[in-house]
């Protein structure tokens, strides 16, 4: 679902800042399925990625720059904790940790995976192929 994530903050970014837009909205504009961008935008909210607001005239509407908001939190806000193996998640407790001979080595694995997402902001997403492809390689 995070794919689905960045595909609604671009389009969310492209009506302006501070504009609202409904969940109906973005489903039109993004033709994913309208329960999908709701259960979406609902975890973007939790993570302060977005702003909701209530009501009849109500919506959804970008809590930051886009500059400002990394790839790697739009994935950990709609994934949870980025964990290439089960081993390098907090919250794994693995039968086999104390006889395993890749133990401790996915940890850098993880971390520069981590690092590479959190190199890549909304705004380099948004921009051209050319300017994606230098963010990416910049991460790297």
């Amino acid at each position: 679902m995070t794919d689905y994530a960045v595909v609604l903050l671009l389009y969310m970014t492209q009506e302006g800042a501070g504009t609202l837009l409904s969940s109906a909205r973005l489903a039109a504009l993004t033709r994913i399925p309208e329960p999908t961008v709701s259960k979406i935008l609902k975890i973007l909210a939790r993570h302060d990625i977005v702003h909701s607001v209530r009501g009849m005239r109500g919506g959804y509407m970008i809590n930051k720059g886009i500059g400002q908001i990394r790839i790697v939190d739009v994935v950990e806000a709609v994934e949870g904790e980025i964990a290439v193996t089960d081993c390098v998640a907090d919250s794994h407790d693995c039968v086999i940790r104390n006889h395993c001979a890749g133990r401790g080595r996915w940890d850098a694995v993880n971390d520069a995976v981590k690092n590479a997402l959190a190199g890549i902001t909304l705004a380099d997403m948004a921009g051209g192929e050319d300017r994606n492809s230098r963010a990416v390689k910049a991460a790297l």
